[in-house]
């Protein structure tokens, strides 16, 4: 996972509000810019992202007038927390409920069992978690309860909204569809790649016009290490040592390359030296990318 503060939409927003460090500001007025500077991309998760750091922010400010430094930092120290529990591509989020608390998915399933302890307090506390798993659904929640433990929370939920269903029949077992996900990160991409270009160079207009959810393909070109091309044939990106050993006897099981994230990097990220002096452009972005394979490999999920 890069630092979220570097993905370009993130850092954006982030750039955008450091100018007006100097004045007080109120959360509602960041959700305005916000919605002004990305206006409606309601499928970039990176944005969806901004506004909902924004969206706590605004409940721990109780949006009043802050100084612009307090609401920056805010930001970046919620970055920073988010980074070790954000997920993002396809497939299937295993979470905890209390881990989830904040986030938001279009269809969750809550898995119990969930019993109405007689304790009062343990009573109030599981309705609390109870309440924080169903709310993290947009669109679809599906509450699993199991009969052997009752009373339980699910049987008190009614209404025209619960639509019941019993389980009763074998346990069917189907065949695998054999399609798994890896993401290929900032360990697995030459990070410094896109720097060795001047600023204008066709790679440089190829990655800004990248964005999250678009395809592109990983092949080998010549002698050097695999690249990822975009739908133009321009080389973006190219794996690291490791990561090209590891895909090489894997690129016929690829289905699809789709674009997560773009990522900033600049010469000064570098620690060494003679590559520094080296880079040709003073900023570049790096993509982060997630593979479709036709079966699964448990070696090359990370």
């Amino acid at each position: 996972m890069p630092p979220l503060h570097q993905i370009r939409e993130v850092r954006k927003f982030l750039k955008r509000l450091a100018e007006s460090r100097a004045s007080l500001i109120r959360a509602t007025d960041l959700s305005r810019l916000a919605s002004e500077m990305f206006g409606d991309q309601h499928q970039n998760q990176w944005i969806q992202f901004v506004h909902q750091i924004l969206e706590t922010w605004r409940s721990e400010s109780d949006d009043a007038e802050v100084p612009g430094p307090q609401a920056l930092e805010f930001l970046y120290e919620a970055c920073a927390e988010s980074r070790r529990d954000f997920s993002y591509g396809e497939g299937v989020v295993l979470s905890t409920v209390h881990s989830a608390k904040g986030a938001e998915y279009d269809h969750v399933l809550l898995i119990g069992p969930w019993p109405l302890k007689p304790d009062r307090a343990q009573q109030e506390e599981e309705r609390r978690a109870f309440y924080v798993g169903m709310t993290r659904a947009r669109k679809t929640l599906a509450v699993f309860d199991r009969l052997d433990f009752r009373p339980s929370l699910p049987e008190s939920l009614a209404g025209p909204a619960v639509l019941g269903r019993e389980f009763t029949g074998t346990t069917a077992v189907s065949e695998a569809s054999g399609v798994d996900y890896a993401v290929l990160g900032l360990d697995d991409i030459h990070l410094g790649y896109p720097g060795q270009f001047k600023e204008g160079h066709p790679i440089h207009t190829a990655l800004a016009t990248l964005g999250p959810g678009d395809r592109l393909d990983i092949r080998q070109q010549d002698d050097r290490a695999p690249g990822l091309f975009d739908q133009n044939g321009t080389c973006v990106a190219r794996l690291a040592q490791k990561a090209a050993a590891l895909w090489a006897a894997r690129r016929e099981a690829i289905r699809e390359v789709r674009v997560l994230a773009l990522v900033h990097r600049s010469p000064d990220q570098d620690t060494d030296q003679t590559r520094r002096e080296s880079y040709r452009a003073s900023a570049w972005e790096v993509p982060v990318v997630e593979v479709v394979l036709e079966e699964r490999d448990e070696s090359l999920v990370h």
